[in-house]
């Protein structure tokens, strides 16, 4: 029964392995691109912020390393624009907001070191609808910033998968 057993489990492994699955946070960066500067046009790239917090361990989590000293990198990912909005959606008979469309935009390059373009122009847009009740404003802020922190996740998950696949 035991051998049984390690064979299904076996057989389950290799199936998955073929069709190309892999568990979640487990894509490798190409050598090209494994040690990464970050850049903003907007600034410096600050790692206080919750979005750039997330791409750094994001790509560290890789096995990828990024680096203080744009000479020691092998690649430069340039964050090009990151702009959170809310956008009214709909508005109650007395003309008062009662729904938004919260857009949170990321667009990026990325360069090997002799400035050689690797991708360029590569925008991500996250959407999502947020209903809105002025009566509990302290209840919806906090709802907005957890869809905005799903938001920044999911956006941080589409660049690496992103730059899992530039080999």
């Amino acid at each position: 029964m035991r051998k049984l057993i390690i064979l299904l489990v076996s057989v389950a492994i290799v199936s998955l392995a073929s069709c190309g699955y892999r568990l979640r946070g487990q894509l490798p960066l190409a050598e090209r691109i494994n040690v990464l500067y970050i850049e903003s046009r907007a600034g410096s790239f600050d790692v206080v912020d919750r979005f750039s917090e997330l791409l750094s361990g994001g790509i560290e989590g890789t096995g990828a390393e990024i680096v203080t000293d744009p000479a020691l990198a092998k690649a430069v990912l340039t964050i090009v624009e990151i702009s959170f909005d809310r956008l009214v959606r709909t508005l109650d008979s007395r003309g008062k907001v009662n729904s938004y469309t919260l857009q949170y935009l990321v667009i990026y390059d990325l360069f090997d070191v002799s400035g050689d373009v690797i991708s360029k122009g590569r925008a991500l847009q996250e959407l999502a609808d947020f209903d809105f009740n002025p009566d509990l404003v302290i209840e919806k802020e906090e709802e907005e910033e957890a869809i905005r922190e799903t938001m920044e996740d999911e956006l941080v998950l589409r660049i690496l998968r992103q730059l899992s696949t530039l080999g």
